[in-house]
C-alpha cells in the first residue's frame, strides 16, 4: 500500500511538473508572435495600429537583434519612438518591416533602434 501511494504520488508529481513552462519572452510574446532573446518574429498578424510594438521593451528583450513584423495595415506610424517612451534597443541590428501598409513615420519614430544595420522597407505605400 506504501508503494502505491509513493507511485502516485511521484506521477502525479511528475504530470504536474512535466509541462514546459514558458521562458520570459514567451510569456511577454504578443499573441501571433515567436519570440526568444534575440529575435522578434511578428507575420501576418493583419494588425491596424503599432501598439504591438511596446511589447518588446529592452528591460526585457535587452539582447534583441533581429525585428521582423510584416503583413500589417499600420498606415501613419506614431512621430514617438515605435517602442514608447525613452525605449531603446542597442543591440537591435536588423528590422524588417515591409508588407505593413506604412504611409507615414515620424523622424523620432526610430529612435529606438539607434544601431540598425539593415532595414527593410520594401512594399508599404
Amino acid at each position: 500500500m506504501r508503494r502505491l501511494f509513493y507511485l502516485l504520488f511521484i506521477s502525479t508529481f511528475a504530470a504536474i511538473y512535466s509541462k514546459k513552462i514558458p521562458s520570459q519572452f514567451e510569456a511577454t510574446c504578443y499573441k501571433g508572435c515567436q519570440c526568444n532573446s534575440t529575435q522578434v518574429s511578428c507575420n501576418n498578424l493583419n494588425e491596424k495600429t503599432a501598439d504591438l510594438f511596446h511589447k518588446y521593451i529592452p528591460k526585457i528583450y535587452s539582447k534583441l537583434a533581429t525585428l521582423i513584423v510584416t503583413g500589417n495595415s499600420f498606415g501613419a506610424l506614431p512621430d514617438e519612438n515605435l517602442f514608447g517612451d525613452n525605449n531603446r534597443h542597442e543591440e537591435l541590428s536588423l528590422v524588417n518591416l515591409t508588407n505593413n501598409e506604412i504611409t507615414y513615420f515620424g523622424i523620432q519614430t526610430f529612435i529606438g533602434m539607434p544601431r540598425v544595420e539593415f532595414f527593410f522597407l520594401s512594399n508599404n505605400k
